[in-house]
């Protein structure tokens, strides 16, 4: 028996984005196929914490861009169009268009695990990421209270709530202490 299978392309997927039963939803396009968030709470309440203390540190070290859920289309790459929950761009990128999606993959890229991601996607998103030109990525996961870093030119390192985040040479001198990321109080 054969079965066809077809991939959606960026071009399909850019049209789909267009039809107005999708607005306003966080659609991405992962190998070919139409993925949907459903991020919840702790996610958000994750990504806002990351966002005032990274923003705060750009705010003194005006070394590029904090961006939140931008799109991140290769030109190289006809099946995937991503969306990082947090990403940073250095100012080495030069320029490019705020008005389209990044052609490009950022620096940092950060990603919170919701209800619906299995270790092992999240792990895949840090491999493409990395595989693409990110050169830090972070995968959170709120359940466990873990964070997992993945330098591209180092040993992947699990950090615990005793454990300090920093930004090594993606972020020099950015630090944050895991536990302040999953504290509700």
């Amino acid at each position: 028996m054969v079965v066809n299978t077809l991939l959606m392309t960026v071009e399909a997927f850019e049209e789909a984005l267009r039809q107005p039963e999708n607005a306003g939803r966080r659609l991405q396009l992962v190998r070919g196929e139409i993925v949907e968030d459903m991020p919840i709470p702790m996610h958000g309440f994750i990504v806002s914490y990351l966002t005032l203390l990274i923003g705060t540190f750009l705010r003194d070290h005006p070394i590029g861009w904090l961006m939140a859920e931008v799109r991140c289309k290769l030109l190289e790459d006809p099946f995937n169009s991503r969306i990082p929950d947090l990403a940073f761009v250095s100012r080495q990128h030069g320029e490019f268009d705020w008005r389209a999606p990044l052609p490009f993959i950022p620096d940092l890229v950060i990603e919170v695990q919701s209800p619906g991601d299995t270790y092992a996607a999240m792990r895949e998103r840090a491999a493409y990421f990395l595989a693409h030109g990110a050169r830090l990525v972070w995968l959170i996961f709120p359940d466990k209270q873990q964070i997992e870093v993945y330098p591209a030119d180092d040993i992947a390192e699990v950090l615990g709530v005793e454990g300090e985040l920093t930004g090594r040479d993606v972020l020099p001198g950015f630090a944050a202490s895991v536990r302040a990321l999953f504290d509700l109080s």
